[in-house]
């Protein structure tokens, strides 16, 4: 009887699992392996278009304490480089804009009216920023500005003029895909003071405390 049990056993085993299992018929788990690490995507160039709205104050001094100021639209291109490592971004930037902001002074401080028109913008800055995710940096600007200015007053000066200052601003910029990007920052730029108005034309020298720019714009760039 007992024979009869163990065979019918055997049978039943072979009929429903095929031979009985081994540890070497266990299944064999592949191997955890650890995610492959982000590769950075700032590193390398860029080129872009921006634009924007520009403010610009000013002041001359035989005016009293009169000041100019006016707004306009700004729009241009952008090119760089960045370099990432770890959560830090550190990067380079050059733009070039058409600007129409023009500061005017009328009547009765000055007859008919006086000008400084703001007709082009520049800027050379280095970038600080960190990255908040992968995709979306936030930045420190700063560095030179360049601006082709055009003073005019009526019996005193007429005068276009390349000026050369300083600016610094804050900005953000969000990844959208393997190459894409768009940012948004705001510049100040300070171009100094010039004798608008000297001798003999002027008895008393006047002067301009010249052109502060407010900037804010935005920008498309596609990295390479």
């Amino acid at each position: 009887m007992k024979r009869l049990a163990l065979a019918l056993a055997g049978v039943l085993s072979v009929a429903f699992g095929g031979a009985p299992a081994t540890a070497a018929d266990m299944p064999v788990k592949s191997p955890v392996t650890a995610a492959a690490p982000v590769a950075p995507v700032w590193t390398g160039f860029y080129a872009g278009i921006s634009g924007g709205w520009l403010r610009a104050d000013t002041q001359w001094s035989q005016f009293g304490s009169a000041k100019f100021s006016d707004s306009g639209w700004l729009i241009g291109a952008t090119a760089g480089a960045n370099w990432q490592t770890g959560l830090w971004v550190l990067g380079v930037e050059g733009d070039i804009s058409k600007t129409n902001a023009g500061p005017r002074l009328d009547p009765p401080s000055c007859t008919p009216t006086c000008s400084q028109d703001v007709d082009w913008l520049g800027t050379l800055r280095l970038r600080a920023g960190v990255t908040v995710t992968p995709a979306w940096l936030l930045y420190g600007t700063g560095g030179l500005a360049v601006g082709g200015i055009h003073d005019f007053a009526p019996g005193f000066v007429s005068v276009h003029d390349t000026k050369v200052g300083w600016t610094a601003g804050v900005g953000t910029e969000v990844m959208l895909a393997p190459h894409w990007s768009v940012k948004a920052e705001y510049l100040y730029a300070d171009f100094g003071s010039t004798t608008v108005c000297g001798a003999p034309l002027c008895a008393t020298p006047a002067t301009a405390d010249y052109v502060h720019a407010h900037i804010a714009r935005a920008g498309l760039n596609y990295h390479f």
